[in-house]
């Protein structure tokens, strides 16, 4: 079993989302503004929903943390929707073919509503807050997590060149989180060409990671490649089809360069113009409701996607080198550090 797990809870129009993370070493500084930084980055944008803009996520931590710090017992985190009302909307017909239909097949449910309010990308604010302390987690040991959108409908960025740094800097000025700034614009454009049309845009989003120890994961067993494991995990992000990774990874291990993945998002099925569906009940053929309209979540997805890579990376760090608190692990990496860097020069 992984030294660090977590789990998530709550539905989309829910009175709470909350996440309960274990194995946490003791003595990690929790910076709560960075943790809100970044449920605060996953929500804005030139493209996000209402929704996004009325109501700001808040982290409050309910347990595992004494005076800021960490204490090792498990760290329990608590996001409220301030506007909860999932027992007044409402009910959703099937959709044939879509992942409602087979949740109330599943399930046996007559309502989608039971299926959609945790299958909503809702629930990925959670994963953006455990995220945010696993990047704290890294940042203790000198490895940094970054997401960016490399493609956004028909617009293509260009970051060939860019330096990690270049790439933080240049997305926090852009409501898309580009790094090329001019392909930035061109996105902005084909944002509101598509809301004109009552229409969606997917695209393509890179997460790097850098400062990364050699021989994290491991080639002797299918479920400890690392690449593998991060593939599943930036998979499980709503709408994300298709994985990909550049350089950083040789038999399933960092090797100590950046590490480089790359995810493709298809459009959001949930459109202004209303989709055919069927009454469960009555089975008569009806259209769905709409109750809002998200242009493009490739922005917010970069985020998810840094979010669920820095997960994967803390764990699979905790794994190999332990440690009950940040200092021990601090005094593993240095040295394993250390002893790579004296064979690789001797």
């Amino acid at each position: 079993m992984p030294k660090l797990r977590y789990l998530t809870a709550g539905e989309s129009h829910g009175r709470c989302l909350v996440a309960i993370i274990e194995g946490l070493p003791a003595g990690l500084k929790i910076d709560r503004m960075a943790v809100n930084n970044d449920l605060a980055r996953r929500q804005q944008g030139y493209c996000c929903g209402s929704r996004m803009r009325i109501e700001p996520d808040e982290v409050d931590i309910l347990s595992g943390i004494r005076k800021d710090e960490t204490i090792g017992s498990p760290l329990a985190l608590y996001v409220a929707n301030k506007y909860f009302k999932i027992d007044r909307l409402p009910p959703v017909p099937m959709q044939p073919d879509t992942g409602v239909g087979a949740g109330i097949l599943k399930y046996d449910r007559q309502d989608g509503r039971d299926i959609l309010e945790r299958a909503s990308a809702r629930e990925t604010a959670m994963r953006v807050a455990v995220g945010a302390v696993c990047k704290l987690l890294l940042k203790e040991i000198g490895v940094e997590v970054a997401g960016h959108v490399v493609a956004l409908g028909p617009v293509q960025a260009n970051t060939a060149g860019m330096i990690f740094a270049q790439i933080l800097e240049r997305c926090e000025a852009s409501e898309v989180c580009c790094a090329d700034l001019d392909a930035g614009q061109k996105m902005l454009a084909a944002i509101d060409e598509a809301k004109v049309n009552g229409d969606t845009l997917g695209g393509m989003f890179e997460v790097v990671a850098a400062g990364l120890p050699v021989g994290l994961g491991s080639h002797a067993q299918w479920d400890r490649k690392l690449d593998a494991n991060i593939a599943r995990a930036v998979m499980s992000i709503q709408a994300v089809k298709g994985v990909e990774f550049g350089i950083g990874f040789e038999g399933g291990m960092s090797n100590g360069q950046l590490q480089i993945v790359r995810a493709e998002m298809k459009p959001i099925s949930t459109t202004i113009k209303p989709l055919p569906a069927t009454d469960i009940q009555t089975g008569q053929e009806v259209k769905t409701e709409v109750e809002r309209f998200d242009v493009c979540a490739v922005p917010a997805a970069a985020v998810v996607g840094e979010a669920v890579v820095a997960i994967e990376l803390a764990t699979v760090i905790l794994d190999k080198f332990g440690g009950d608190s940040v200092g021990e692990l601090k005094h593993n990496v240095a040295s394993y550090r250390t002893v790579c860097q004296q064979r690789q020069v001797s």
